[in-house]
């Protein structure tokens, strides 16, 4: 009956219906989010719509809480509220910040701090502190590298770069038997 269109501002469904939208408009956007997002892939409206989707409802003209609002009601979606923004899984896993993060790391096995907080914001639309993407990463499984400012997938990852490194290399070399 009411929706959350802005943080802690709401709208009744009677306002939006004198608009000439229904509750059916609403379920028929859910149903197109569930279409179109992967099983066990995380989501944000904002990388819905980077990856091309749209609706009727999108001409509303209400900024990305109110659709995210909307699929938070929705069952078949799990969410963490992650700054100004919801971030979403399809199935009923719970949606864990760390998890979310790792999956970025994990598809390139390591990436520098500052290009996955960017990811985070460009691809997602979500705005993390620095500080809380530090948290996370430490108490996971991934590893972080002060020096290089990098994060891997896990420490094995970085061991296994880390012996790619020109210092190893070096050592290789000087080790070999001519």
């Amino acid at each position: 009956e009411i929706i959350e269109y802005s943080p802690s501002q709401h709208v009744n469904i009677r306002s939006l219906e004198k608009r000439g939208i229904t509750k059916d408009h609403l379920r028929d956007y859910c149903n197109a989010v569930f279409s179109a997002a992967e099983r066990d892939s995380y989501f944000t409206v904002h990388s819905l719509r980077k990856k091309g989707f749209s609706h009727l409802l999108d001409d509303l003209g209400f900024e990305e809480w109110f659709y995210s609002s909307i699929l938070s009601q929705d069952s078949r979606f799990s969410y963490q509220r992650a700054g100004k923004t919801r971030i979403f899984l399809k199935g009923g896993r719970q949606v864990l910040l760390k998890d979310f993060i790792y999956i970025i790391v994990r598809l390139r096995q390591s990436i520098n701090l500052t290009s996955l907080l960017q990811i985070i914001e460009d691809d997602y639309g979500v705005t993390i502190p620095r500080h809380k993407v530090m948290a996370v990463i430490r108490s996971s499984s991934m590893y972080y590298n002060e020096v290089t400012e990098k994060v891997y997938a896990d420490y094995y990852t970085y061991s296994r770069e880390s012996l790619k490194g020109p210092f190893f290399q070096q050592l290789q070399f000087w080790g070999r038997k001519n």
